[in-house]
């Protein structure tokens, strides 16, 4: 089993924000990265590495129909293996990009083979099915989302 579990880290560090309100892509990831500052899992420069990542190969972190997973390389600012995940009331859009994202899935790795080995398998679980996605999106409280995320198979493409 993972040693990174990403229900158990979205509860235990207390980083959902659902119905945000983004004026921009960067206020968004600033909404879904702050959670993961605010808990001590990441210093402030990881947001600023993210911006710089987008600058310098474009929002290469939306995954799916509606859906962000905003992280960068870690450079020395993740404290902590961790996730965020944020729900905005309005898409945003990427500069040159027509794609809307309303579903923020923040991720801070210690390290690229916990990126690819335990994060992301779990994020591609959560997001492959259109239908969590709009429900996951429709949620009002925690526990809707936390029931929405128990539907999923977090671990099938764990290795």
């Amino acid at each position: 089993m993972t040693k990174l579990d990403f229900k158990a880290v979205l509860k235990q560090h207390h980083t959902v924000r659902l119905h945000q309100t983004a004026q921009d892509w960067k206020q968004a990831i600033q909404l879904c990265i702050h959670p993961l500052i605010a808990a001590k899992l990441v210093q402030p420069a990881y947001f600023d590495d993210i911006l710089k990542s987008v600058a310098q190969y474009g929002p290469y972190f939306i995954i799916a129909e509606n859906v962000a997973m905003p992280h960068a390389q870690n450079n020395g600012t993740v404290q902590q293996n961790c996730f965020s995940l944020v729900t905005l009331k309005e898409p945003v859009y990427f500069d040159n990009d027509p794609r809307p994202v309303r579903l923020l899935i923040g991720l801070a790795a210690t390290s690229a083979a916990i990126h690819t080995t335990e994060a992301l398998p779990q994020i591609a679980a959560l997001v492959e099915d259109t239908q969590v996605v709009k429900d996951l999106l429709d949620c009002c409280d925690e526990t809707s989302l936390f029931a929405v995320i128990d539907r999923v198979n977090l671990h099938k493409y764990l290795t």
